[in-house]
């Protein structure tokens, strides 16, 4: 059997128009989604991910203005 390529993508915030994406690339490759954050206040749609399959994991961050910070993507990709 062959082994799936082993993929990481980071995205910023769980949009539903990128989910059916994520979930098509999961079947072709170990995929794993990080999320640099949930939603933002100005985004008002559900980010339920109950009826996808893909691993994805939302980092803690730390929002300095406009930019969001995080400092474990790295211990994640170990």
């Amino acid at each position: 059997m062959k082994k799936k390529l082993k993929v990481m993508i980071l995205h910023n915030i769980i949009s539903p128009y990128r989910s059916p994406l994520f979930e098509k690339l999961s079947k072709i490759y170990n995929l794993t989604v990080y999320f640099c954050e949930e939603n933002t206040d100005d985004r008002k749609w559900s980010t339920k991910l109950d009826n996808y399959s893909f691993k994805y994991k939302i980092l803690p961050h730390k929002e300095i203005g406009p930019f969001i910070l995080n400092s474990t993507l790295k211990r994640e990709l170990e």
